[in-house]
Formats: structure tokens, C-alpha cells, sequence
């Protein structure tokens, strides 16, 4: 783990600890969300059959990132674009503007209760005492003075 804080962070990262239930417990939103684990493989040698799965060339990478352990959180059709849509009545009709709207939305927020997300927020090893009462400080300003701290001995 201390290449990942190499890596990504340098000496000012931070890293929230959340489990699996905690993620699930704390959306507090309506869109259909697929919780996965990303896949590392071998693009030269590894089949994939995306065409049996279409969220699938958003659950794999290169097995070079192996070490990441990456979990994402998939919204396979947002409400905010299918609202928009449900006024064309036929697939075809709703092609073009679908792509459209796919196209051009680039984040949707979803709502998370942080309180329930964030078990313990891990400072990096390599961060200054000064630091790391920032990020108390900032968890406490921001009414969220309960959750622990803990810097990493990765």
C-alpha cells in the first residue's frame, strides 16, 4: 500500500475506509445502482464477450492496475436522462436524443449520507503533523468531527 500513497498522493493524500454495507446503506437516492468490482486482464490474451454484457467495458482494466483493487458504483440508465426521454414513444425516436443526452452528461451527483460512507478517513504516513490536524479540523467544521482519523502504517 505505501507505492499507492507514492503514487497518487505524495505526502497531502487522504483515504476513506467504507465497507461494503456502509456503501450500500448510506445512497440516499432513487437511480438503479450497480455496485461491481473491477476485473484485471490481459487485453492480448483475455476474452471478453462485452457484446453478452454491456457494462462491461466499464468493470475491467489492464491487469497492470491489479493493485488498485478498484470498486465502482455503475448507474446504468440515470432518471435525469430517461425522465427526458419518456416523451418519445418508440426506440427509434428516442436514439438520437438518447446519444445526445448520454453524450453531454458528464457527472451525476447521487445522494450519500458521508456519516454512514466514512468509517475512518487514513492520513498518508508522509503527510506533516500539521496536516494531519487540518483534516481533523476540516472533519469537525464540517460537522463531521465523529469520524475517526488515523494515520496509515502502510
Amino acid at each position: 500500500m505505501v507505492h499507492m500513497w507514492k503514487i497518487y498522493s505524495k505526502e497531502y493524500g487522504v483515504a476513506i475506509e467504507t465497507s461494503y454495507e456502509d456503501l450500500k446503506l448510506s445512497i440516499n437516492d432513487n437511480e438503479n445502482i450497480y455496485p461491481t468490482q473491477i476485473s484485471y486482464i490481459n487485453f492480448e490474451k483475455d476474452i471478453l464477450d462485452w457484446k453478452q454484457n454491456l457494462l462491461s467495458i466499464y468493470t475491467v482494466k489492464r491487469a497492470e492496475y491489479k493493485s488498485e483493487c478498484e470498486f465502482r458504483l455503475i448507474i446504468s440508465h440515470p432518471r435525469q436522462i430517461e425522465d427526458q426521454l419518456l416523451k418519445y414513444k418508440t426506440h427509434e425516436e428516442k436514439a438520437l436524443p438518447s446519444k445526445h443526452l448520454y453524450g453531454r452528461t458528464k457527472v451525476i451527483k447521487i445522494n450519500v449520507d458521508l456519516s454512514k460512507l466514512i468509517k475512518i478517513v487514513h492520513i498518508s504516513p508522509f503527510a506533516p503533523e500539521w496536516y494531519n490536524e487540518l483534516v481533523k479540523s476540516t472533519l469537525i467544521k464540517l460537522g463531521y468531527g465523529d469520524i475517526p482519523t488515523r494515520v496509515s502504517e502502510l
